[in-house]
């Protein structure tokens, strides 16, 4: 045991998806993303996790500082090395870790989640998980990819800065009970394997499918934020491979790209 988590027991999990896989634990790190990166340039395999009871500097999509206080969340972040080149940041890849998480969550947290486009997952219209995939001199030939992802866990109401109370929340303050966080994160990297090998599969279908199963504010009112600016509209679709798509104000439908959408908000 070290500090809440069993390491023989994820080291276990992470056996059974590749034996070279590499398991790093820190009681607190800046970021898991930028260890992450560190061993990746040492030679760690696809697969190798780092997992850190603390991060001073957790990050979140579009440089949005993650709380991440010890011991009340599950902090971690997977070296992927594709064998084909993505592009930098593959929407597919972040679809189905999301939906890999509501997974995890679900069997080990009882926990019924929706999926806010393109990385967050939510219950009702508070955030209890991200995810962060990112790139660093990205080379075609040998693509290296670090997936980031944080849980909250065991949180209280009075253990979220009070400017984001309201906007998060965890599978304790859900559930009245905090997960066992070893339990919990064996959960979310084995489902990870599984949609990852989906996608090795070419099986893009069913990625795409389990995404909008669990699509937050379909048929909401929503605004989102694109390169020129904000718009509002009726949510009809989403997709990791196409976007976006808006019922908007004068009867029209717009298809916002991924490469052009920024975040998705409740009007």
């Amino acid at each position: 045991m070290s500090a809440g988590y069993d390491l023989d027991r994820l080291g276990a999990a992470l056996r059974r998806g590749g034996a070279a896989r590499r398991l790093e634990f820190r009681e607190e790190v800046p970021s898991t993303q930028d260890l992450a990166f560190t061993l990746a340039d040492h030679g760690a395999p696809d697969g190798s996790v780092v997992v850190a009871e603390r991060q001073s500097k957790g990050r979140g999509r579009l440089g949005r500082a993650w709380e991440s206080p010890a011991g009340l969340g599950v902090w971690f972040s997977v070296v992927l090395r594709p064998p084909a080149a993505p592009p930098p940041v593959p929407p597919l890849l972040v679809a189905a870790t999301a939906v890999a998480l509501a997974e995890a969550l679900e069997k080990v947290g009882a926990l019924r989640t929706s999926i806010r486009w393109p990385n967050d997952l939510l219950v009702e219209d508070r955030k209890v998980a991200g995810i962060l995939v990112e790139t660093r001199d990205y080379e075609p030939a040998a693509p290296l990819l670090v997936l980031g992802a944080g849980i909250n866990a065991g949180q209280a109401a009075e253990d979220f800065p009070p400017e984001i109370r309201s906007l998060a929340t965890s599978v304790f303050l859900e559930t009245g009970r905090a997960p066992d966080r070893t339990t919990l994160l064996a959960a979310a990297l084995e489902a990870l394997d599984r949609w990852r090998g989906r996608l090795a599969a070419g099986a893009h279908g069913s990625v795409e499918e389990a995404f909008r199963e669990r699509a937050a504010y379909l048929g909401r009112r929503v605004t989102l934020l694109e390169g020129s600016g904000p718009l509002a509209g009726i949510l009809e679709s989403v997709s990791a491979i196409e976007g976006v798509g808006l019922r908007l104000p004068d009867g029209s439908r717009r298809i916002v790209r991924p490469e052009h959408a920024r975040d998705l908000r409740p009007a």
